[in-house]
């Protein structure tokens, strides 16, 4: 069954990849009035205010997640790939969190220090355990980001489903676990969810292939 269902999955992912993809992802609900949160490439948004922020299947970078104006309590990961060809890997950061005042009308951006060209594996770890990042306004105000110290399993990240909903373990082990990212070259470019899961499912686990397939046969 795991062999005939995952090639169909597949196949689904890649023609949903070719629809049109949004420059714009509404988490603000009904709200009267919104603000707007620039993505660049490389960073992944997960929650506001702790609800899961809903993602296409592609995307095309940068583009906006539009939230309500007030106090708002904002959560991400930076995600790449590093490394070349067979010897690539996906690496990410720990889970940042932002919480800042969203002005309605204004716009803001997600700034951090990108890595130097090639992306080398020897590199990679230093650099996901040491990111940082910030909000900007369009003030100039920055708003630091802090580490939760905390990671989520990338293979149920990817459908939006957390690790542990399936009994598989997640470990706070982030900077080694796969991820999700577009190529770094790529920044303004599409990055389908179906290169994605090929690369993950490689590097998975046969716990994680489990739990996955598992899901994927009884979403419910």
């Amino acid at each position: 069954m795991r062999h005939v269902l995952l090639p169909f999955f597949l196949i689904l992912f890649g023609l949903t990849a070719c629809a049109s993809q949004p420059r714009t992802i509404d988490a603000a609900a009904s709200a009267a009035q919104t603000a707007s949160i620039e993505i660049p490439n490389s960073i992944k948004p997960l929650t506001l205010d702790g609800e899961k922020i809903k993602l296409p299947i592609a995307l095309v970078y940068p583009y906006q997640v539009k939230v309500p104006a007030g106090q708002r309590s904002f959560t991400f990961v930076y995600e790449d790939q590093w490394g070349q060809g067979a010897h690539s890997e996906y690496r990410s950061s720990q889970i940042m969190q932002v919480q800042f005042d969203a002005k309605a009308g204004e716009q803001y951006r997600i700034a951090f220090d990108r890595p130097e060209p090639p992306l080398s594996l020897a590199n990679a770890n230093r650099y996901v355990d040491n990111f940082s990042a910030a909000i900007v306004a369009p003030s100039g105000e920055t708003i630091a980001a802090k580490g939760l110290g905390i990671g989520q399993n990338s293979l149920f990240t990817l459908f939006g489903l957390k690790g542990g909903d399936t009994g598989s373990k997640v470990t706070g082990d982030y900077g080694d676990a796969p991820s999700l990212a577009a190529d770094s070259e790529a920044a303004d470019d599409t990055s389908p969810r179906l290169t994605e899961l090929q690369t993950l499912w490689k590097s998975a686990t046969d716990a994680e292939k489990k739990a996955f397939m598992n899901w994927v046969i009884a979403p419910e």
